[in-house]
């Protein structure tokens, strides 16, 4: 026997506001939709009506509880743009709620994270590969580069192109 992940089903109280976060701030395409219950993303990942979900889960449509805003910070969904500075300009202009701006984590690779319509976090970064860039355009070497980013020699190696 064997599994294959395929992506989480993120519970959403909102689909319409989910549906234009996701779908328009962070142009994900959709792979298809069930009525506006449950929307599949090709970034697979999906979005599920809180009522559609309890009555498939719970056999019974209700209102699911709300976890506590601490419960809400043990997730979040991880994208990745190549232009990031392109990416907080658009979302803050869309007045997202933001838990920080652009920084550079320990390993170079710089992100941001703001919160979807139901609080859940989502981290924006650079890809590895752009990280892996800039720092051998920097002068750093191959085995600078890995030390710097925390990856293997010949995965940095890889990413030369």
């Amino acid at each position: 026997m064997s599994f294959t992940f395929e992506g989480p089903a993120v519970i959403v109280r909102n689909i319409p506001a989910s549906r234009h976060f996701y779908e328009t701030l962070l142009q994900q395409e959709v792979a298809f939709s069930v009525a506006e219950n449950y929307v599949s993303y090709k970034g697979k990942f999906s979005i599920w009506y809180e009522g559609s979900a309890s009555a498939m889960i719970h056999e019974r449509s209700r209102s699911l509880s709300t976890p506590a805003p601490e419960a809400l910070e043990l997730f979040e969904l991880y994208f990745e743009t190549t232009d990031l500075d392109a990416a907080w300009n658009a979302l803050s202009k869309a007045h997202i709620p933001v838990v920080h701006g652009i920084r550079e984590q320990p390993w170079g690779q710089r992100c941001f994270r703001v919160k979807d319509p139901d609080d859940y976090i989502v981290e924006l970064a650079e890809p590895m590969p752009v990280v892996v860039r800039r720092c051998l355009d920097s002068g750093m070497s191959v085995e600078e580069t890995a030390a710097r980013t925390m990856l293997p020699a010949d995965v940095v190696e890889a990413m030369k192109g």
